[in-house]
């Protein structure tokens, strides 16, 4: 199981890489700015759903009713398995549309790179960040 948390890393670090390092390369637009890696891991997310409720391979209790059903789900390494499937792809699609935004709002972006590490870690953390930066530089609440 070990193993398998490393190799769901495999397609995003260097999604983030790109989109911290070279935000305008073409293999940014075409990796990161598409639906590349939620497709690649979209499958793999499936896999461990399927094995936790399906196959049983899940903690007595699991499930996402309750406080005490979702703390049993994250006490099993496929729930937590697929719990970080979840993260590491809506966290890179967040980190991809903060670069998008702060682009197209001509907000430069070596002031984005602090928000896109604080999104890679922190995932919501960073996303309110950018909101914040957007509202200070006159640009609004508005993020569609």
């Amino acid at each position: 199981m070990a193993l398998l948390y490393y190799v769901l890393h495999l397609p995003v670090i260097p999604a983030w890489l790109l989109l911290i390092l070279a935000p305008g390369a073409r293999a940014t637009r075409a990796y990161v700015h598409s639906g590349v890696v939620p497709v690649m891991l979209g499958p793999v997310y499936a896999v461990f759903l399927f094995c936790g409720a399906v196959l049983g391979f899940s903690a007595e209790g699991a499930g996402m009713g309750s406080l005490e059903g979702v703390t049993a789900l994250f006490s099993h390494p496929v729930g937590v398995l697929t719990g970080w499937a979840h993260f590491i792809v809506f966290d890179l699609f967040v980190g991809a549309w903060i670069a998008r935004d702060a682009a197209r709002l001509g907000m430069g972006h070596s002031a984005s790179v602090p928000i896109l590490i604080l999104t890679l870690v922190f995932g919501p953390l960073g996303l309110v960040a950018h909101i914040l930066r957007r509202v200070a530089g006159g640009h609004g609440w508005r993020i569609g």
